[in-house]
């Protein structure tokens, strides 16, 4: 992986980042009760630890770069689709964030095994089980809210 391709996939899951950021954000305006408010301002602020740990590793992934391992990293297969933003249905918004953080945890386990048996795979692996975790929680919520009336 070259510097050029680390810079790029790095930059890439920071702007993931800052989306998930500014996608709680907005969903707190459309928060009905004060524990789903909280509870989307908890995902926002863990998002934007997030971020600083990407740029953390941006600092310290340029020690592990191996310039003739091929990254093979296709940023397409990390992004989103566009979904409807007037439909604020609370299935429509639980999908999306189950969606937005499968892609994430996706994105994060593919980064470690850029970087094997190193400091970084590491910050990568936890970011990870992080997102699985939130992709988790709104599964959940889901499952409680959306499928027991269907």
């Amino acid at each position: 992986m070259t510097r050029e391709e680390f810079d790029k996939i790095i930059e890439f899951a920071i702007l993931r980042e800052q989306d998930a950021v500014e996608f709680y954000h907005q969903l707190q305006k459309h928060a009905k009760f004060a524990d789903q408010k909280q509870m989307l301002i908890d995902f926002e602020n863990m998002e934007k630890g997030h971020i600083i740990v990407l740029k953390n590793i941006h600092k310290k992934g340029l020690d592990y770069l191996d310039p003739n391992r091929p990254s093979n990293m296709k940023t397409s297969d990390y992004i989103l689709a566009n979904y409807d933003d007037k439909d604020l249905s609370y299935e429509n918004i639980l999908v999306r964030a189950i969606k937005r953080e499968e892609y994430s945890y996706k994105l994060y386990k593919d980064l470690a095994t850029k970087f094997p048996d190193t400091e970084v795979a590491v910050l990568f692996k936890n970011l990870a089980a992080e997102e699985i975790k939130h992709k988790n929680h709104f599964s959940g919520m889901y499952d409680k809210h959306v499928l027991k009336d269907n």
